[in-house]
């Protein structure tokens, strides 16, 4: 009796260790299990641009099977043909046995073969196309690998340049050169040129006397400014990204939300539409990620209302981009405009300069009507009045060879005047 005791005390230990050894494998396991799902929906991101090639190659392999499946088919087929015509000829050959002792037997043998050339010829091409296509497959086959091993090494070096990001901007001085390079990406696409179109990092005087430097500047026109500054809110962001458990993430979240709720808070406290003449009554404040706005607002909806209520405009790269397209429109029609007013100008200037040359015109024009009308009478007195007389020297003989014109020719201008009721009116 205290043998069995003893047997099951220690089948009772067994149990025991063994039901421990389970409970903590099991808890191992679904450790792991949970590891591996966060690593695997990381990688079926970075999968999505390789599985098409894939696919590709396994829709190749598929076909190369069929075909292959198709040659194997069609082998069998012929086969059973040969052997088929086989066993007709053995069948013939018997039959005909008594009929044929005459004839030798390497004339028949000469025929059989001769009925059967065709089956064999034909067996050895399928044969070979059989080869050629193994060979495909096994070109596949080394492809996939090759395929499958690049993608591998490709998501160890997308791994390694995600982890080498993160903590790029992870620092505040990352943070901020990341922000300022996306507002110079931003005004490159909306044809703004620095020092003319916006300023960055320009140096303003407050009211109470402290100098302020917003990120940048932009110039609207007839004097007027917006001023932008940069946040780059990722601290809690990229913690809640890279966090697997639900209520920790939501947390987080929530302080990302916060904190772009006191940069909004503290920027509008500067007052840079009062230090900035010229600016309308609010700042805009940059967020370079769609993302990390819509995780703030999804956390609180009423966030950018408020920061508007402050006189700050939450904008993100798409905002801003439409603003500042929405700015260069606005100097080219002020270009546009400054242009018209100088045509305009230039065509006033050039109506007076026509009209000063015309009335110089109409005055040569009645200068040369009278010269004519002179000429004309100095013509008539010659004619009637010196020529007769001078003819008269010619009667007499006392003059030499050369005589006098016979008849003194008239002018007889016939200029028109030009009709121009502006001049007739400054006249009257």
């Amino acid at each position: 009796m205290q043998t069995v005791l003893i047997i099951i005390s220690v089948a009772l230990v067994g149990v025991s260790a063994l039901a421990f050894w389970l409970y903590r494998s099991k808890l191992l396991i679904l450790s792991k299990l949970n590891q591996i799902s966060g690593d695997r929906n990381q990688l079926e991101t970075a999968n999505a641009s390789h599985l098409a090639t894939i696919d590709e190659l396994r829709a190749e392999n598929t076909d190369l099977k069929t075909q292959v499946a198709g040659i194997e088919a069609r082998e069998q087929a012929n086969q059973k043909q040969f052997e088929t015509a086989l066993k007709q000829s053995e069948d013939r050959f018997k039959a005909l046995a008594g009929e044929t002792l005459k004839e030798s037997s390497g004339e028949l043998l000469k025929q059989t073969e001769a009925k059967l050339a065709p089956f064999g010829k034909q067996l050895e091409e399928y044969r070979k196309l059989l080869r050629d296509i193994e060979d495909k497959r096994g070109k596949a086959y080394t492809q996939l690998t090759e395929q499958v091993g690049s993608l591998s090494s490709g998501q160890q070096e997308l791994r390694s340049e995600t982890a080498n990001l993160v903590r790029a901007l992870r620092k505040p001085e990352g943070r901020g050169r990341w922000g300022e390079l996306q507002m110079e990406r931003l005004f490159e696409l909306a044809g703004m040129t620095e020092r003319v179109d916006y300023d960055a990092q320009a140096v303003v005087d407050a009211a109470d006397g402290k100098q302020l430097k917003p990120d940048f500047t932009i110039h609207l026109p007839n004097d007027r400014v917006i001023v932008v500054d940069v946040k780059t809110p990722l601290d809690a962001y990229l913690d809640a990204a890279e966090e697997t458990d639900l209520d920790k993430r939501s947390a987080l979240l929530d302080r990302h939300s916060k904190n772009i709720k006191s940069m909004a808070t503290d920027l509008s406290r500067k007052g840079y539409w009062e230090a900035c003449k010229g600016s309308p009554e609010f700042v805009v404040m940059f967020i370079p990620g769609e993302a990390m706005l819509y995780a703030a607002v999804q956390r609180d909806p009423d966030l950018i209302e408020r920061a508007m209520a402050d006189n700050v405009i939450i904008a993100t790269p798409t905002l801003l981009l439409a603003l500042l397209k929405t700015v260069a429109l606005g100097w080219r029609e002020q270009s546009i405009s400054e242009n018209a007013r100088k045509i305009s100008l230039a065509g006033i200037e050039l109506y007076d300069r026509l009209r000063v040359m015309l009335e110089h015109v109409v005055k040569l024009g009645t200068t040369i009507n009278k010269t004519g009308e002179q000429y004309d009478k100095l013509a008539r007195s010659i004619q009637t009045k010196i020529l007769p007389q001078a003819r008269r020297f010619e009667e007499l003989e006392s003059i030499g060879t050369n005589n006098a014109p016979k008849d003194v020719p008239k002018l007889e201008l016939n200029t028109k005047s030009l009709d121009i009721p502006e001049l007739n009116q400054q006249e009257s």
